[in-house]
């Protein structure tokens, strides 16, 4: 009984080790994947707020120059 249970004891330990180190290889792996979603998402948010305060400034744009072709069209009539 004691073998046994020493013999489930090093295959235990043995198994948590090597768990250990695929986990340990996996690391600089899991590390460049995360830095590439963070720099994906932070990309993604920066072309999504230039794209929306583009949009709103070409939007201003367009109003001013309506407003402006309006008051010039009802001030020479």
């Amino acid at each position: 009984m004691n073998l046994s249970l020493s013999l489930s004891l090093s295959l235990s330990l043995s198994l948590s080790l090597s768990h250990l180190s695929i986990s340990l290889s996996l690391y600089p792996y899991l590390s460049i994947h995360l830095s590439i979603s963070i720099y994906l998402s932070i990309s993604i948010y920066i072309y999504i707020s230039l794209y929306l305060s583009i949009s709103l400034y070409l939007t201003y744009v367009c109003v001013c120059v309506c407003v402006c072709v309006c008051v010039c069209v009802c001030v020479c009539v």
